[in-house]
């Protein structure tokens, strides 16, 4: 007998929402060129374990709402984390990114890797996908991705921490230096221009901080990449609270088009604007 398929569906229609994305935490739907809505996984049928998997993934969602408010407090607002809108029970407003690829915040990203590293229009760099991994410093990683993160003999991924991250980082430096991603960590990295150094130091777990770790990367950046290093001084540009706020009200009207209440949703930034 043929496999049952189990189809993802959500309330939104079709032509209002085209799937970007789906993963063990939800699903991620276009509303517009600038908005995407992540919502939990739904079937229309269930075999065994799918109600367990639409629990989990409902869960995950309200925990990534958790970390959206965190991080809109002003003293953690990042111009390189996701912009987040609104968000309701089972729906997360977040800005719309374009392709795929933190020492000061009390939490780590724990799944550091090419598909959570977006980039906007401009070509600004977006940290994305705060679900159920993201974690304070000293807890232990849930579950990840290997070569990014190291898996150890008891099937763990360890502490959450400056070695886990910089490890992380390291191997989409790699990625990024040479289109393609690290089978393991004992690849010889010696023969990448600029970042090898800097990549096996990451994944020796020599930085004792990812700020020490930017610091090396700037500085190995000779004169011929200065342009590298000033458009990452600069960051992201800020989005105006004028713009924002007209995203905020797109939100709520899709809200209502689908035949939910968007007086129940939540601002996940101040209402001065990031």
């Amino acid at each position: 007998m043929a496999d049952t398929v189990a189809k993802v569906i959500t309330i939104f229609d079709a032509s209002r929402g085209d799937c970007l994305g789906h993963g063990s935490s939800g699903i991620v739907l276009a509303d517009n060129t600038d908005i995407v809505v992540k919502t939990a996984s739904r079937f229309d049928i269930h075999p065994p374990g799918y109600p367990e998997e639409e629990q989990y993934s409902l869960r995950c969602i309200k925990e990534e709402s958790a970390v959206f408010d965190i991080l809109a407090k002003p003293k953690n607002w990042h111009p390189n984390i996701i912009l987040g809108f609104l968000h309701t029970p089972d729906y997360i407003f977040m800005e719309r990114a374009h392709e795929d690829l933190s020492d000061h915040l009390d939490i780590l990203h724990a799944d550091v890797r090419p598909p959570n590293i977006l980039l906007s229009r401009e070509g600004h760099v977006k940290l994305c996908d705060f679900d159920n991994n993201t974690c304070s410093f000293g807890q232990h990683i849930q579950a990840a991705n290997v070569p990014y993160y190291q898996q150890l003999e008891d099937g763990s991924f360890g502490i959450a921490g400056a070695t886990s991250e910089q490890g992380a980082i390291g191997c989409c430096t790699y990625f990024i230096s040479t289109g393609t991603e690290p089978q393991d960590r004992s690849q010889t990295t010696s023969q990448i221009p600029v970042f090898g150094a800097i990549i096996r130091k990451c994944w020796d777990g020599e930085y004792q901080s990812v700020r020490e770790l930017a610091d090396d990367m700037f500085a190995g950046m000779n004169d011929k990449k200065s342009n590298i290093c000033q458009i990452a001084e600069n960051q992201a540009s800020l989005m105006s609270v004028a713009h924002y706020e007209k995203k905020v009200a797109e939100c709520r009207e899709y809200l209502s088009l689908n035949g939910l209440n968007p007086t129940s949703a939540n601002l996940q930034f101040p209402q001065h604007g990031p």
